[in-house]
């Protein structure tokens, strides 16, 4: 009886997960398109007059080149760490 119990109570808890609503919580302030623009942005050379990118300055070039609408330096920084890029290498 009891191992037919559980065998009931595991069928329901796979058929509730199935059916689960989304869970609440902040959404992503960024598409995965504009984290592929923003990484490839890091990725090729700075603008003329710097030597290497820095995080204000992807910040600043991505909204200039509309890549996306309004981002904040610590989204940027994000991003990378999550590629695992390295602007300033």
């Amino acid at each position: 009886m009891i191992l037919y119990a559980l065998l009931l109570w595991h069928r329901r808890s796979d058929e509730a997960a199935l059916e689960e609503a989304p869970r609440s919580g902040q959404p992503r302030e960024l598409s995965a398109s504009e984290e592929q623009l923003l990484v490839a942005l890091a990725c090729s050379k700075p603008p003329a007059g710097y030597a290497l990118w820095t995080i204000r300055l992807l910040t600043s070039e991505a909204i200039a080149r509309e890549y996306v609408h309004k981002v904040m330096p610590e989204t940027v920084r994000q991003v990378l760490q999550k590629t695992q890029s390295n602007p300033g290498k």
